[in-house]
C-alpha cells in the first residue's frame, strides 16, 4: 500500500485520490504498482493487463444505463458512449498484440464500419 500512497502525487494532480477509485481501477493501480515495483513487465503482462480492462470496462458498462432522461427528452449516456468507446480501444490493442492477421481483420472490419457510416 505504501507504494501506492507513492503514486498519490500523480493522482493528486489529476483531482484524484486512492478512495475515488472504483475496485476494478484500484486493482488495475495496484498491479500497476506491483509491475513498476517488480521491473520486469514482459509482453504477456501487458496483454494480461489489456485483459482485465477489458473485463473491467464491460462490467461498468453492464451497470450504466444507456439513456438518461432530460427533462422530457431521453438523450445519450455520455458516459456510455465513453465506455463503449474505450472498450473499443482495449479490444483493437488485444487484436494488435495477439495476431498480425487478428489485426489487419480487425481494421479492415472497422474501416468497412466506417465506409459504411460515409
Amino acid at each position: 500500500m505504501s507504494d501506492i500512497n507513492s503514486m498519490g502525487g500523480i493522482l493528486e494532480r489529476l483531482g484524484l485520490s486512492y478512495e475515488d477509485l472504483n475496485e476494478a481501477e484500484k486493482q488495475t493501480l495496484t498491479g500497476w504498482v506491483d509491475g513498476i515495483a517488480k521491473k520486469d513487465m514482459d509482453i504477456d503482462d501487458v496483454r494480461e493487463h489489456i485483459r482485465n480492462m477489458i473485463y473491467a470496462v464491460e462490467a461498468e458498462l453492464a451497470d450504466t444505463e444507456e439513456f438518461t432522461w432530460v427533462f422530457i427528452w431521453r438523450v445519450v449516456n455520455p458516459k456510455s458512449v465513453s465506455l463503449r468507446a474505450r472498450l473499443k480501444n482495449y479490444v483493437m490493442l488485444e487484436a494488435f498484440m495477439s495476431t498480425p492477421d487478428k489485426a489487419r481483420s480487425w481494421m479492415e472490419q472497422h474501416l468497412q464500419q466506417l465506409a459504411k457510416k460515409v
